[in-house]
This record gives structure tokens, C-alpha cells and sequence, in this order.
């Protein structure tokens, strides 16, 4: 067959015309079915049996369309890390059967407020401009598919694919802070602890402890990530005096705290003095 971009082109010829009783042939063309492809024949509205006559077979892709589900967990110990859950944003990318040309093919973003529970499903089942996902190419290799999520600040990402469906687990990295003044077991607020990265950033956060002495690190300094961190406190409250201690933990892959023996903690205790002689206690408590 001779080709031309995606048309070939070919001719039986030399055919009889007529039988041994002068009667002309009818001659049709069917074609042998193509895996994958749906044919269909057309022919001439009028035919001259005795002169050429053309067919034209047409093979269409029988195309397969594809959904692509996921789903999302939030794990988190706080009242207040389920409160102020961020949105989160999942984009949908596909790549030839070799694993080149990444596209872009669609996104979602979720509020809070698009879901009920700690646990939501979905799918895509279109590109952006709302056409069906295409389940092949056009050589019917299949695309590859897959779903990602846009960093969500304040939580470690676990994903995990498999089954059809790409699991992501968002897990708070929270951190409670508890003051108390030493002597009379009473909660003190002002406080301003700091945190400061150990990877020679340069990166901290302050936090005053507010007026419910209570803090999730997890959802208000959404930057901090898995790695090394010194915990001090920068700023003692009105009467008493800063504490010098610092404290040295690691936040793990899946929100642990561990202190600097790699022994995983429920809190951290200072003490300071008020100028009466009185002391202050600052106690932090991780989720775990």
C-alpha cells in the first residue's frame, strides 16, 4: 500500500469484467478487522461496473474513556488543626506508555467546606475543557495517569497508589503549648516561644502563647516541615524572667516529635523565675 500522512492507497486490477455468459461482475471491498478500530466502507453513490470504480475504507480508533479516582485523609489530634484545615489542590497529569510528554490535563481544589469527615473520595473523569479522558493513543498504547497534590503546609504527605486509586494521607504536624506558672499550677499567657530550623536556613517562628493557651503549630506556622528544630523561649510573660533553656527535637516523615535521643516525647517543660522568686512553667505537648 502506498502511504500519504495517514491515507494509503492501493488497486486490484486485471479483474474479468464479465462471466463465461457475458454477465458483469459486481465487485465489493471489505477489509479484515483491525484490532481496536471500527471500519466503515463508502461507496460511490452510482457505479459503472465496467470501468474503475473507487472504495474508501475508513478505520476511527474505537477509543475507551477512563475515570481516575482518589481519595484524602486528614489525620489530626486538635480540635484546632480540624478547624483550620487549608484547602488543598489535586492535579491530574498524563504521559505516553513510555513515560515522556507529562501534560497537564486538570485540577481541583477542596475547601473544608466541599466535604464532611476526615476521609472524602472523587475522581476526574475530564480533561479542562470537559472532554473524556482518553483511555489510549492513537498508536492504542493506553495512557498513564496520575494524581498529585500541591504541598499542604503544616501536614507530612503519604501517598500510595495501588488498586486503581492513589491514596493521599495528610497527617498534622501539631504541637500543643501549655504554660503554667511552676508554683501556683495556674495558666500564664504572653509568652513568645521560637522555633528556629536547624538546616542553617535561617528559618524561625515566633508564637505567643494566646489567650487559650493553646497552639497547633501544624496549622498556624504551616511552613515548618519534617527536620531538625530548636525549641527557646524568646520572650518571658510580664514578671518573669526568660528562660535559658533550649530543647532540640526532630519532626519525622509521619508527625513525630522525638527529642535529641531519637526518643519520641509528650512535652517539654521551662522554668522560669518570677522577679518575686516565684517560677514559671512552660510545658509543650506534640499530638502524639
Amino acid at each position: 500500500l502506498a502511504k500519504e500522512n495517514n491515507t494509503y492507497s492501493a488497486s486490484f486490477t486485471g479483474m474479468p469484467r464479465c462471466d463465461a455468459s457475458g454477465k458483469l461482475y459486481k465487485y465489493t471491498v471489505s477489509e479484515s478487522g483491525v484490532p481496536g478500530y471500527a471500519a466503515s466502507v463508502s461507496e460511490p453513490v452510482e457505479k459503472d461496473l465496467g470501468k474503475e470504480v473507487d472504495y474508501t475504507i475508513t478505520n476511527t480508533l474505537s477509543q475507551d474513556y477512563v475515570d481516575i479516582p482518589y481519595t484524602k485523609t486528614w489525620v489530626e489530634n486538635t480540635a484546632s488543626a480540624k478547624a483550620n484545615r487549608p484547602d488543598v489542590t489535586f492535579t491530574l497529569y498524563s504521559t505516553d506508555a513510555d513515560g515522556t510528554n507529562k501534560t497537564k490535563m486538570n485540577s481541583r481544589t477542596w475547601s473544608a467546606s466541599d466535604y464532611q469527615g476526615d476521609t472524602f473520595s472523587a475522581s476526574f473523569t475530564t480533561d479542562v475543557s470537559g472532554n473524556k479522558l482518553d483511555k489510549y493513543d492513537d498508536k492504542r498504547d493506553a495512557y498513564i495517569y496520575t494524581v498529585e497534590e500541591d504541598h499542604v503546609d503544616g501536614y507530612v504527605t503519604k501517598v500510595v497508589s495501588g488498586n486503581g486509586t492513589t491514596a493521599f494521607t495528610n497527617t498534622a504536624i501539631s504541637m500543643k503549648i501549655l504554660k503554667k506558672d511552676a508554683g501556683t499550677k495556674e495558666s500564664v499567657s504572653g509568652a513568645v516561644i521560637c522555633v528556629s530550623a536547624n538546616d542553617g536556613s535561617g528559618r524561625y517562628w515566633d508564637f505567643e502563647t494566646p489567650n487559650d493557651l493553646e497552639l497547633t503549630i501544624g496549622s498556624t506556622a504551616g511552613a515548618i516541615t519534617p527536620g531538625y528544630y530548636t525549641v527557646s523561649e524568646k520572650k518571658a510573660p510580664t514578671g518573669y524572667n526568660r528562660s535559658t533553656e533550649t530543647f532540640d527535637i526532630q519532626i519525622t516523615s509521619d508527625g513525630k516529635v522525638l527529642n535529641s535521643k531519637g526518643k519520641e516525647i509528650s512535652e517539654i517543660s521551662m522554668t522560669d523565675l518570677r522577679y518575686s522568686g516565684k517560677g514559671e512553667e512552660i510545658a509543650w505537648k506534640s499530638s502524639k
